[in-house]
């Protein structure tokens, strides 16, 4: 638990889609609460700007305001507020209140939701300043295993094949009689992580139930990879996203399963919790599997000062 009095503002890690939050404004005329929504890859960027008073307002670079009423909340007092944000759809209430606002806009997967900035101080439309008081629950962190070997130089890419030869450092993702590798290409408007078979010169993604042939794919390439048991939707914050999909761009993952004997890659859909993998013809599901993830960034940390788009 967290309390936030007197500082300007607190730059926290999220990775659970939602927060619940105690806020205390402090004795003005028009009453608010401001905070930011920020980028996972760049806790600089603002994807949503939110503030809370008589009016909600919900702001983003890309959108125009959206506005709602909130009447009935007694700022002199803590309220506790819940804020959720999955996918396209962000949804603000009071607890224990039924009146909730939720907000919905196509956004790109680039610019997934990793921090939230609580402001203590901050100025209204009429230049007034609002002093702030936050209390947060904090997720735990997961701690972060050393590796014995790290390696350099070693950033996953896809590359397209170029006739029947392999790309260097092809990435394994299982194996159906043979080794296979993890691929992915486009179906009815999504870009779908699937498995590369080289004795057939193709690939396959799981879709509709169905198992899709491809001609034309890219194979993921690189070194610095592990594999990790996943659950569910409890995809850890360095899973490695394979692409995207067809309604609202949400994010895939790379994700893989045993199916008898064999060990088959597929895609993850956190929407779903559920791993697809791509086999004889069908999309199997399965809610316990293993997910590709980037060793080096740790599960619950700012990402490397290199990847931010200021200088930190």
């Amino acid at each position: 638990m967290f309390e936030l009095i007197g500082t300007p503002y607190k730059v926290c890690k999220v990775d659970n889609c939602g927060i619940r939050v105690k806020i205390k404004v402090n004795g003005f005329a028009r009453p608010q609460a401001v905070f930011h929504l920020l980028a996972k890859k760049c806790p600089h960027v603002e994807v949503y700007k939110i503030s809370l008073g008589r009016l909600i307002e919900i702001k983003s670079p890309e959108h125009e305001a959206i506005v709602q009423d909130f009447e009935g909340v007694d700022w002199s007092i803590v309220n506790e507020f819940f804020i959720s944000w999955y996918g396209s759809i962000i949804r603000i209430g009071l607890v224990g209140n039924q009146n909730v606002l939720e907000f919905s806009q196509e956004r790109n997967i680039l610019k997934v939701i990793g921090f939230i900035k609580f402001m203590t101080i901050a100025e209204d439309s009429s230049s007034q300043i609002c002093l702030s008081d936050w209390i947060f629950e904090s997720p735990p962190e997961i701690p972060y295993l050393t590796r014995s070997v790290k390696i350099k130089n070693s950033k996953l890419y896809w590359k397209s094949l170029d006739g029947d030869k392999l790309p260097a450092n092809a990435i394994i993702g299982g194996f159906q009689n043979e080794p296979i590798y993890i691929a992915r290409a486009k179906h009815r408007g999504s870009l779908c992580p699937g498995k590369y078979i080289h004795s057939q010169r193709c690939a396959y993604v799981p879709w509709g139930y169905s198992e899709h042939r491809k001609d034309k794919f890219q194979i993921l390439c690189g070194l610095n990879i592990r594999w990790v048991n996943c659950e569910g939707k409890n995809i850890p914050e360095n899973a490695f996203i394979g692409g995207y999909s067809e309604v609202n761009n949400e994010p895939l993952y790379i994700g893989r399963a045993q199916y008898g004997s064999d060990l088959i890659c597929g895609k993850v859909h956190v929407l779903y919790g559920t791993c697809y993998i791509p086999h004889n013809g069908c999309e199997v599901e399965y809610q316990s599997y293993e997910i590709l993830v980037i060793p080096d960034i740790p599960q619950r940390s700012i990402q490397e000062l290199q990847q931010c788009c200021v200088d930190c």
